[in-house]
């Protein structure tokens, strides 16, 4: 009796061991499960500016767009060697007598020449080229700017959480001294509405950044939740204050590439008036004798000229405004470059002054106030007042670095880099 109770105990004890094993294991699971669940960070992935312009370049249709209509008039140019139809033609009948006749001809027309064609056609390739790095340097302009407008956004609500955090302790602070009737109800009320306002704000950023994160998404054609960069940094200053080197702008070179294409345009309207040629062979019978060969020639020859020469002369037209609105687009750029230089230079200083004594004299302010208060050597409006000034001069400080951030992308699309 005593070993079968033994064994039963065994027995009892091995399936506690399992069932204890069981739900450890089961507990791991659910934990890494919150764990993945409440930590974006885990799942997110850290998304660098070059991540953006790799997926954009390759995903976003305007480029796909512009590479197609490259390939399309690489196309074309295989249709400057296109031949007039071939002819046949044949007369049956009473040609010559009473007897039934007949005469058969093929005939070819061509031009001795399809140079001025062909040339506008493969200039035409040329264009579109441009055209598709006009495309390219816009789409990093944009995706840059929504790149730093994302990390921008996010950089204030990790301030304005900062800041919450600070005033979640001067609520409970302010709680704790009016339980102990060392203040009264109003600077209890006061810490309550300064937490909540914080709350609003924080919710107002978080809409922001989720704002700037689908714009980054439609560039990238990508849904990923991708998590922004710890490191807020300013981009590379550019200290090339010569107007002249936009030359080089994918608009001026699109703009250049189509002043040759209407120039070529005004040879091909021309070369219109140039005389084709036609060639033919016929075989023709006679009163039903054996059919004798013959060859034709033929020249054809515009002789009115009045639509060739008014075409030529649009073309021309078309050529001088292009050549003007060359002109005047790049005043434009080399006035917008020069406006965007002395920006950069504006906020270059403002940089070196939130860096130098701006921000340190923000982290100043928070430590004295916080202290000061908490020995009641200042009230809690002095308090706050602090805390909001503090917390202005960082905010001031986020805005100058994407207003430099911005005016940096705007001269590297301006010299094209």
């Amino acid at each position: 009796m005593m070993k079968n109770l033994n064994n039963k105990n065994i027995k009892e004890n091995c399936r506690e061991q399992i069932l204890f094993f069981a739900l450890c294991r089961l507990n791991s699971i659910a934990f890494c499960l919150l764990l993945f669940a409440f930590c974006p960070s885990i799942n997110a992935q850290t998304f660098t500016l070059q991540n953006a312009l790799d997926l954009a370049t390759k995903n976003y249709p305007t480029m796909q767009q512009a590479t197609l209509q490259t390939e399309q008039q690489q196309a074309l140019t295989k249709t400057a060697t296109i031949l007039d139809p071939f002819n046949i033609n044949s007369n049956l009948g009473q040609i010559n007598s009473k007897l039934f006749d007949y005469n058969v001809g093929v005939a070819q027309g061509f031009k001795l020449s399809n140079k001025a064609d062909r040339n506008l056609l493969n200039q035409n390739v040329n264009v579109a080229k441009s055209f598709e790095a006009v495309t390219k340097s816009e789409l990093i302009k944009n995706v840059s700017s929504a790149y730093f407008f994302w990390i921008y956004n996010v950089q204030q609500y990790n301030l304005l959480l900062e800041i919450d955090t600070i005033f979640a302790e001067y609520e409970k602070y302010a709680d704790k001294k009016f339980q102990v009737g060392e203040s009264n109800k109003l600077e209890k009320i006061s810490s309550a509405l300064q937490r909540k306002d914080l709350k609003m704000q924080l919710a107002e950023a978080n809409t922001q950044v989720s704002f700037y994160l689908t714009e980054l998404q439609k560039w990238t054609r990508n849904s990923t939740n991708y998590q922004a960069p710890t490191k807020y940094e300013a981009l590379p200053e550019i200290n090339l204050s010569d107007s002249t080197l936009v030359k080089n702008h994918p608009i001026l070179q699109l703009l250049q590439q189509q002043i040759i294409a209407k120039e070529l345009a005004i040879k091909s309207e021309k070369a219109k008036a140039n005389p084709s040629f036609n060639l033919g062979v016929n075989a023709q019978s006679l009163d039903k004798e054996n059919p004798f060969y013959f060859g034709s020639v033929g020249v054809n020859i515009p002789l009115f000229r009045n639509g060739i020469q008014a075409k030529t002369q649009v073309a021309k037209l078309e050529t001088e405004i292009a050549k003007k609105e060359l002109e005047k687009s790049q005043q434009e750029l080399a006035t917008i470059y020069l406006q965007q230089y002395q920006l950069q230079k504006q906020y270059l200083e403002q940089l070196n002054y939130y860096k130098t004594e701006g921000i340190p004299m923000a982290e100043t302010i928070v430590n004295s106030a916080q202290r000061l208060y908490k020995s009641g050597d200042i009230g809690y409006i002095e308090y706050t007042q602090n805390l909001k000034d503090a917390n202005k001069i960082k905010n001031d400080y986020l805005t100058v670095m994407n207003n430099y951030n911005q005016t940096i992308i705007n001269i590297q699309y301006l010299l094209n880099k």
